[in-house]
């Protein structure tokens, strides 16, 4: 598990996070804001790994006022079996379309908050995407909000700001995160991702301050690949190894890869209608595979080409109101296969 004193770019957030480490002392409620992929999530989980540590609880000698990460509770939160630890995210509930935190979930979360600690001297929840928390689990969540367990601290992660409640925001310290400098990602990337220098500076630069998003872009001819193998394959492949493709696309591990397909598959098709129009590759986007671009626009009329791409825009949007993979890859890759 990341530590407090791994983490990039966010030195005015952590100076308020570790204040709040013995002997110092936490407040109830935080609230974590900022955009995707800066950090917020990682530091909500060293926070409290930190705030378990027994190093960090008896005051011993722990480098940089952080988890020491082998004392039973690191190793607990290491392994995800920490008994007074909570982590809540949204997630597609049965008959829904989308993810959200449900009113279920708040009322597992206030049932299981009734009891004592069992190990620790409190128990730490967080509650990931409260953006995505629907109106009846906001309402009964803004009851513990304003009375939280005494020996309870709540970690809200947001987005913006703006999106949240007036009073949830009067209730929470707030802890902004803001995107890594450039300079700072590319040392970054280069020293603890391994990426060399000319992959670490596009990274950071298309990244746009986020290393959760830099991580991806490292990846990006595998995506790119992928994305071409969908293009050649829809037209081809039968419904059910489509429905396939998609299936495995909304596994939880899966998702943050459906969210750059959709962007790579929606640039080669730009790629694909400049070939077919300008029949030149001086402005294409991929230009390295040009060839493949070529063989694959072959199978497209221009008139179908324009459709795709318009189809993938909107799926890129369905996918930002949270609409799930399975529902929005299905739908591309059926709507292309039909010529």
């Amino acid at each position: 598990m990341t530590k407090l004193s791994e983490i990039i770019g966010q030195a005015a957030a952590l100076t308020v996070l570790k204040s709040a480490l013995p002997p110092g002392k936490p407040v109830n409620s935080y609230l974590f804001v900022g955009p995707e992929g800066v950090g917020k999530r990682t530091a909500a989980l060293a926070f409290a790994n930190a705030l378990f540590c027994q190093s960090s609880i008896n005051n011993d000698a722990c480098e940089a006022n952080d988890a020491c990460g082998i004392c039973v509770p690191c190793v607990k939160m290491k392994g995800g079996s920490f008994p007074d630890f909570k982590f809540i995210k949204p997630a597609v509930h049965k008959n829904k379309t989308k993810e959200e935190i449900n009113i279920e979930d708040i009322r597992e979360l206030i049932a299981s908050l009734a009891y004592k600690p069992y190990e620790a001297e409190r128990k730490i929840v967080i509650l990931d995407g409260v953006d995505k928390m629907n109106t009846q689990a906001a309402n009964a969540f803004l009851k513990t909000l304003e009375e939280p367990p005494g020996d309870t601290i709540l970690i809200l992660i947001a987005a913006n700001l703006n999106t949240q409640l007036p009073t949830i925001i009067s209730r929470c310290q707030i802890i902004r995160f803001r995107p890594v400098p450039f300079g700072e990602m590319t040392r970054f990337l280069m020293e603890r991702r391994g990426m060399d220098e000319n992959q670490a500076r596009l990274a950071s630069a298309l990244s746009k301050g986020s290393p959760g998003m830099a991580d991806m872009f490292k990846d990006d001819e595998k995506v790119r690949a992928e994305a071409i193998g969908m293009l050649e394959s829809s037209l081809s492949a039968s419904v059910g190894a489509l429905y396939n493709i998609a299936h495995t696309l909304d596994k939880k591990a899966n998702r943050k890869r459906a969210d750059r397909l959709l962007p790579a598959l929606q640039e080669l098709i730009r790629d694909m209608l400049v070939v077919k129009l300008a029949g030149k590759y001086d402005n294409l986007i991929n230009k390295d595979i040009a060839v493949d671009i070529e063989k694959a626009a072959r199978n497209y009329s221009v008139r179908e080409l324009f459709k795709s791409y318009d189809l993938a825009d909107e799926m890129i949007s369905a996918r930002k109101w949270n609409i799930n993979p399975l529902l929005v890859m299905s739908l591309l890759l059926m709507e292309m296969r039909e010529k």
